[in-house]
């Protein structure tokens, strides 16, 4: 209830404030169980992602942010749950494949943080938890991109791509060779969405990762968790 009405403000005053144009609406508003997996540049995606998709998202959400008693709340209200950035965080991805059991939305950013410097999406950036949340539980991955990160007073583009199918990975036993396998489908499932403009505007920029808690958030890559929201 609390969500529908966020989204419902939201909705009221988004043409005005924060418009998102949706390219490929069909494939983010579907029936059953999915991932959304988006680029990560500003906490504003978090609430464009909600404009543009009908449905409740259940973000995974960095646990510094459920440490402020309000902003914890609100996060809590809206269907968001913690993860603990930089570690294996069991209770997490227990939490993300109960979610998706209950044929929900789940929303992960699989860069794991914000990159600040570029909409683009690099392979080694990628963290395999987003698969193994997938395998698990045999949901479906949609891809999803903005060219830049959303602004206020400005139209933000959204590409949406077709859903990553699981059905080709039943009864395969899960490890890092299938993780792998299934970043490598995601990463150009993001990329071949991205706008060909975008891309010649960004190649030469070097994207600058935003380390979680204070860390290095470069090179650590957990095959049981997302990182950040």
């Amino acid at each position: 209830m609390f969500y529908r009405v966020i989204r419902r403000i939201f909705l009221i005053l988004s043409p005005v404030i924060m418009p998102v144009k949706v390219y490929g609406r069909e494939n983010i508003n579907r029936e059953g169980k999915y991932i959304i997996a988006c680029n990560h540049q500003s906490y504003m995606d978090i609430p464009s992602l909600i404009i543009a998709c009908r449905r409740q998202i259940f973000f995974m959400a960095k646990a510094t942010l459920f440490r402020h008693r309000i902003l914890g709340y609100l996060f809590k209200k809206m269907g968001a749950f913690p993860v603990n950035t930089g570690t294996s965080d069991i209770d997490s991805l227990k939490h993300a494949i109960k979610v998706l059991r209950e044929e929900k939305v789940l929303g992960i950013f699989p860069q794991g943080t914000r990159v600040k410097d570029s909409p683009l999406i690099r392979r080694e950036d990628i963290l395999s938890g987003v698969a193994l949340i997938a395998l698990k539980t045999g949901a479906d991955i949609v891809p999803c991109v903005f060219e830049r990160r959303p602004l206020l007073f400005r139209i933000n583009r959204l590409h949406v791509g077709k859903p990553i199918e699981l059905k080709q990975y039943a009864g395969r036993r899960v490890n890092s060779g299938l993780l792998d396998e299934l970043c490598d489908r995601l990463y150009s499932a993001m990329d071949e969405i991205m706008p060909q403009k975008i891309k010649e505007k960004y190649k030469d920029c070097g994207a600058k990762v935003m380390p979680p808690d204070g860390g290095d958030a470069a090179g650590k890559n957990d095959a049981e968790t997302e990182r950040d929201t």
